[in-house]
Order: structure tokens, then sequence, then C-alpha cells
């Protein structure tokens, strides 16, 4: 969606709870994401905040604010820790892993034997192509965020609202901008 004034044009895309460039994609399901692109009138740079956007789920009177890409680059990475600390601590204190073994695992097993699994398949490798390099879930969510400054070119990136609410209850959405007397109201759902 997407909408023009005399000073700049606007255009947004809903993208529920995730957010990502290139081939790497996250979750946050503590947030509505938007991709928001800015596109100022030429020769007329513009100062863009995340305290000029709003958004209003289901048409209510009270509208929410985005939060902070490093607030939310946070509460990311500590649900992240949380996780891990549930699943690393499932087998219990002092639980060592005993190693794989190739052979039958107890007298009179039948089962196939774990040398003789096939080569899993590889991926050509092709020395002038070098993968891209993974970045944290935190870290990119800061990096493709929407930057809060002046912008004299078009400009785009993410902005993140906290919603605890379900995704399926939602019946509209309305990403409202305002700078100076103009105003810019989205329709995305």
């Amino acid at each position: 969606m997407h909408q023009e004034t005399a000073n700049l044009a606007m255009g947004a895309e809903f993208m529920v709870h995730s957010f990502g460039r290139d081939s790497e994609s996250y979750v946050n399901e503590d947030y509505l994401t938007f991709e928001v692109g800015i596109y100022p009138a030429k020769g007329r740079p513009i100062e863009i905040s995340a305290g000029q956007f709003t958004l209003r789920v289901n048409g209510k009177k009270d509208v929410i604010h985005p939060e902070r890409a490093s607030m939310v680059a946070m509460s990311l990475k500590y649900a992240d820790w949380e996780q891990r600390a549930q699943r690393d601590g499932a087998s219990g204190p002092g639980t060592i892993n005993a190693p794989s073994q190739s052979g039958p695992q107890f007298p009179g097993d039948n089962g196939p034997a774990r040398s003789r699994l096939p080569r899993p398949p590889q991926v050509p490798t092709d020395s002038s192509v070098t993968p891209p390099e993974h970045v944290a879930p935190s870290v990119l969510l800061r990096e493709v965020a929407l930057v809060e400054r002046e912008h004299k070119f078009p400009a785009g990136g993410y902005l993140y609202f906290p919603y605890r609410g379900k995704v399926k209850s939602i019946r509209s959405l309305e990403l409202l901008f305002t700078i100076g007397s103009e105003s810019i109201t989205l329709r995305l759902r």
C-alpha cells in the first residue's frame, strides 16, 4: 500500500512478525512488523523519527507507538537466551551425553549399521562465490530498522510495534505517519 502528499510518498507492507534481509529471515512474536519506504520530493529533505508513526488496530481509538529497534533487539536476544536455557537444562544437571556409536547399540541389535549410512549430499563449491556472512537476529533487526534522521533520498526499513494479541483477531490495520501539518494513513488490512 502506498500514498503520496505534496512533499513525500510513503509505502508499507505488513510483515506480520517477520523481518530479514536477502535469504535470512526471522520471527519476533511480540511485535507486528512493517517494512516502510519513504520517498521525499526532490530537493525537499525530511526528518524521520519513529515518533512520527503510530498504528491503529481494528479501528480502536488508542494507537500503538513503535518500539526503538535497540529495545526490540534486546527482547529478541533475551527470548533466545531464555529458550536456550530451558532446552539445555532439560537433561538435568551433571548429565553427560554419551558419544554416538557406529556399531550395534546392544547385543542382538539388528538395526542398520551406523557406518553404512550414505554420505549426505554436498553442495558444489565454487571458489569465486562466497556465502553471505550470517548475522545474529538481534544484530540484523537493528541493521534493517528504519533509520531515524534527515533523508534527502528514498529510505526504507522496518518498524516494530509491540503487540501480544492474536494476529487472527486483527480485522484492520492503519499505519499513520505525521510530519508537520501533513499526514499519511495507510490501510494495510
